[in-house]
């Protein structure tokens, strides 16, 4: 599990070492489907509801993926980032572990990034809601999902994981 500097500088801000151990978090299970040419996906949850529909023998599905694990944990006070920031870790925790031991011959890639919402348009009274976006995807040989030179220097904190990496 690989932090990048803006995220390393959030986990200790909230105490946060990677290097200790946090619960696993098995709340958002690792399933697969196949395509409508038998290649085979992953999800989890309702995948943004991307699957409703029979997916095409030709579409990109390491971008299908990007677009359907998607994790979002929101927060609105600093103790609340905390927790999240922890869920986060447990969910990464949990998947890497799934998908090591459940898939062991494919390539994956795990991704937390996190929002501090300022940004945000706020009326006066609202506080900014702050998130973490988890996301996984299957290296299928060509990255067409993200972007991942200079990750150390992403102004986004991040925390990415390669499961399955047989290189």
């Amino acid at each position: 599990m690989k932090a990048n500097k803006n995220m390393s500088e959030l986990l200790s801000k909230h105490s946060i070492r990677l290097a200790d151990p946090l619960p696993q978090n098995t709340q958002y299970p690792i399933w697969t489907d196949q395509d409508s040419t038998g290649r085979t996906y992953w999800g989890v949850s309702s995948f943004c509801g991307l699957n409703k529909l029979p997916i095409s023998g030709d579409r990109d599905l390491s971008q299908l993926e990007w677009d359907g694990n998607e994790v979002y944990l929101d927060a609105v006070s600093d103790a609340q980032v905390t927790c999240i920031l922890k869920q986060a870790i447990g969910i990464i925790t949990y998947w890497k572990r799934e998908l090591e031991t459940r898939y062991p011959e494919t390539p994956f890639y795990i991704l937390a990034s996190y929002d501090n919402g300022d940004i945000l348009f706020l009326e006066d009274d609202e506080l900014p809601t702050r998130n973490v976006t988890l996301r996984f995807w299957a290296d299928r040989g060509s990255n067409t999902v993200i972007f991942l030179d200079n990750f150390d220097d992403w102004e986004q904190p991040a925390i990415l994981v390669q499961c399955n990496s047989h290189s």
